[in-house]
């Protein structure tokens, strides 16, 4: 009768053996690759001080994981199907560590999505991982690595991509595999590199040219040891939402700005998760970006570009800082469109002095942010249509302080579908609240173009001075929600202004002829107390050439503006007129028919 697991006796000193084990009937290559590198690499010591006994038959794993060392408890019961010595059969520490990995990773249930040698290697000695695509690796490339591997300064392995029945055959390799380097050596400018092949207990060594490389593996994997490092810093952080706006902005992407003053390596983990799918949704951040600097960044052009890496699907993701004369730049990292939600991560930085890790501020000391909407009753399109002041439009009015002027950097954000712009405009004197008319004179930002997604400006605002910001799309067909930033150096209000004329507004649409006077009467109206009085007349053709409102017991205008289009804006939203009948009269330029629709605005219902 064969022994029961639970009879055997495991000796945590035992070495015999230790350079010959192989992987058993379990699909964990990238793990038992890891595993003989490390042999090879200090005679298996890092790994047995992974171990703890805690009581008899229970054992502690301690793996890098997840940001952190985390102990896993297991029992001394141990699989037929483990890890073997192939000259040493009663070495079992090795299948102990073996089984405390495959519990981490939750092998048993069917939902271990496997994984590779960084990974592995950095789960069993936190050295720091690196992935080099092998078509990228050149002399000069080489002649560093087998520098740095002889001087025990990484460990590595090589990954064999998903091949045909035929290169298997040619090749002699095993498809989606991973392999351990155990030697390079350089004979006349030739570099020969040795491989084990961790399922095959005997005759696993291969020896290929550099040349042999290319073709018959994918990536190359580099563990950096990471005692190279005096210093060490982490934050962890969760990735709680994908993007809201799918523009080329920065405003929702994750930013952390690191401080050093040598050579600095940032390392992104992605953590493990526990639960998973069927249906993975995309995965999280896709690349980080870094710019010198040290305050957060809203797009591209506020700070100087220095590199930018892909973020693969290996968990981790290794970012080389070595920057002559900067001591600060601010990480980028950049979310998809569509994101699995609450997706956890490390960012560590090693250095050789100290280092940090922090989220960026914006560069001025004071934000505001709103929500808004281009909907279909308030979109007025581009500031050359007639429609325009239909857009979304705020108050802006600064709190100065002790100083006269406000520095203020004001963003727009949406989708990349829409074409957006904003203009501010200095409206102190203005008599409505909102702004009617595109005034060159009263702006005071540039007239941008409009951008897909996003727009920004920079301007200087006079303290306790009303200010208008419009915010507009291309045309009024583009519809859709966006986010308005203002960031400044002294307190900002921000308000909605309310896109009626009044609280109560009534509609009069009607046809008038002239009646041969200066001025023909379109409505008449009665106050029965004090109110604002706001109109907006449309006119169906350019037949009107002026509008006014007249107190009709007084025969006094009230106001009066000449007419250079459709649409035209007359009274106050600042003023109260009394009680009393008031007339809207025109001066028609025709003999026709005119028809003229008219809003009127007050403070209660007429």
């Amino acid at each position: 009768m064969a022994k029961s697991p639970s009879s055997y006796h495991i000796d945590l000193k035992e070495s015999n053996g230790l350079t010959d084990i192989f992987q058993g009937d379990i699909d964990n290559c990238s793990f038992v690759s890891a595993f003989q590198a490390i042999v090879l690499y200090d005679l298996g010591t890092s790994l047995r001080g992974l171990i703890k006994e805690t009581c008899q038959g229970t054992y502690t794993i301690l793996f890098n994981v997840n940001g952190c060392q985390r102990d896993c408890p297991v029992s001394s019961e141990l699989s037929e199907k483990r890890i073997h010595s192939s000259t040493n059969p009663g070495l079992l520490w090795p299948a102990i560590i073996e089984k405390a990995y495959l519990e981490l990773y939750q092998y048993s249930s069917g939902q271990f999505q496997g994984s590779n040698f960084g990974n592995d290697c950095y789960l069993l000695t936190g050295f720091i991982p690196e992935y080099v695509a092998v078509e990228d690796i050149d002399m000069a490339f080489m002649a560093n690595l087998n520098h740095y591997f002889h001087d025990k300064q990484a460990i590595l392995g090589l990954a064999v991509d998903n091949l045909t029945d035929d290169e298997i055959s040619v090749f002699r390799l095993v498809p989606n595999h991973d392999y351990s380097i155990t030697e390079i050596t350089e004979n006349d400018g030739k570099f020969l590199i040795t491989v084990k092949d961790p399922s095959v207990a005997e005759n696993s060594l291969r020896v290929f040219l550099l040349d042999e490389i290319y073709g018959r593996f994918k990536t190359l994997y580099i563990n950096w040891n990471s005692t190279r490092f005096t210093y060490r810093e982490s934050k962890s952080f969760v990735m709680m939402q994908s993007k809201r706006f799918n523009n080329d902005s920065f405003i929702d992407d994750y930013q952390f700005r690191v401080s050093f003053t040598n050579e600095t390596w940032v390392l992104l983990e992605r953590h493990e998760r526990r639960e998973v799918t069927d249906q993975q949704l995309p995965g999280g951040i896709s690349s980080i970006q870094w710019y010198e600097g040290e305050g957060k960044l809203w797009k591209s052009s506020d700070g100087k570009y220095i590199s930018s890496v892909p973020v693969s699907n290996s968990r981790f993701t290794l970012c080389k800082l070595d920057l002559k004369g900067i001591r600060k730049a601010v990480g980028v990292f950049r979310l998809p469109n569509e994101a699995d939600e609450h997706v956890f991560y490390t960012l560590m930085a090693y250095s050789t002095s100290p280092v940090t890790i922090e989220r960026p501020r914006n560069r001025l000391k004071y934000t505001e942010e709103v929500i808004g909407n281009w909907s279909t009753w308030e979109s007025g399109g581009n500031w050359s249509e007639s429609t325009w002041y239909d857009n979304p439009q705020y108050e802006i009015i600064a709190d100065g302080g002790t100083t006269d002027t406000v520095a203020c950097a004001i963003g727009i954000f949406s989708d990349c579908s829409l074409h957006i712009a904003l203009h501010v405009f200095d409206h102190e004197f203005g008599q409505f609240n909102r702004v009617f008319y595109f005034s060159r004179k009263e702006l005071v930002t540039d007239i941008k173009r409009y951008n897909e997604g996003f727009n920004t400006c920079l301007v200087r605002l006079q303290a306790h001075r009303k200010y208008v910001l419009v915010c507009s799309t291309y045309n009024t067909a583009q519809l859709g929600e966006f986010k308005l930033m203002v960031n400044s150096d002294a307190l900002v209000r921000i308000s909605k202004i309310p896109h009626e004329l009044g609280l109560f507004t009534k509609r009069i649409d009607t046809e008038i002829m002239a009646n041969g006077e200066d001025w023909t009467l379109v409505t008449s109206f009665k106050l029965k107390r004090a109110s604002r009085v706001n109109i907006k007349a449309i006119c169906s053709n350019l037949d009107i050439s002026q509008l006014r409102l007249l107190n009709a017991h007084t025969v006094k205008d009230i106001s009066s503006m000449d007419v250079h289009g459709s649409v035209s804006f007359l009274g106050s939203q600042k003023t109260k007129l009394q009680e009393g009948r008031y007339e809207i009269q025109v001066k028609i330029t025709t003999r026709q028919k005119v028809k003229v629709d008219l809003e009127i605005g007050t403070d209660y219902k007429i």
